[in-house]
């Protein structure tokens, strides 16, 4: 399944679920049939195989699935008939994006060199929020190459403030005979 075909399933699939008001049901099964997925990789070949009847399969989605949002469940289902259930992680993923946009959710990475507290923590979350008007949703990881300062990542933009990156340009300027 192409980029552009898992993103148009992905969509109807969101639009029935915002049509609906079920738009975190599904999420939430979105997210258990993904884990599931992730754990038992066979059973994406199980599913996709030409070998086992079309009824089977899908009796075994039922059995496994059934007691999940049915149309994350059916959503599923059709993948799997057209033997593409090897491209429900993208779907999902694409899913969850269209979910966080609505939501006005926003994921970001903050890299740092020593962990932060969690009142500093929750300090430059409020901080993000109040500036991006998002609802930020971050992870945090330590590198301690960067040596101080924070690296904060987000869709479609990058803050490098890390003594790493100063060093660096300092570096460059030097190089380049840049005296300013």
């Amino acid at each position: 399944m192409t980029a552009q075909e898992y993103m148009l399933y992905a969509s109807s699939l969101f639009s029935l679920a915002d049509d609906e008001g079920r738009i975190d049901a599904v999420f939430e099964s979105l997210e258990a049939i993904g884990r599931a997925l992730s754990e038992n990789s066979e059973f994406i070949t199980v599913l996709d195989a030409p070998n086992i009847e079309r009824s089977e399969r899908l009796a075994v989605l039922d059995e496994v699935f059934g007691t999940l949002d049915p149309y994350a469940v059916n959503f599923l289902k059709i993948l799997c008939e057209k033997r593409s259930a090897g491209s429900f992680e993208n779907c999902r993923v694409y899913y969850s994006k269209l979910r966080d946009r609505k939501n006005n959710i926003e994921h970001i990475t903050v890299t740092t060199a020593f962990p932060l507290s969690d009142e500093l923590r929750a300090r430059l979350t409020e901080k993000l929020e109040a500036e991006r008007g998002k609802h930020i949703v971050p992870a945090f990881k330590v590198d301690k190459s960067i040596l101080g300062g924070l690296v904060i990542e987000g869709e479609g933009s990058r803050t490098d403030a890390s003594v790493l990156s100063r060093l660096n340009a300092i570096k460059d300027r030097l190089l380049s005979g840049n005296k300013d």
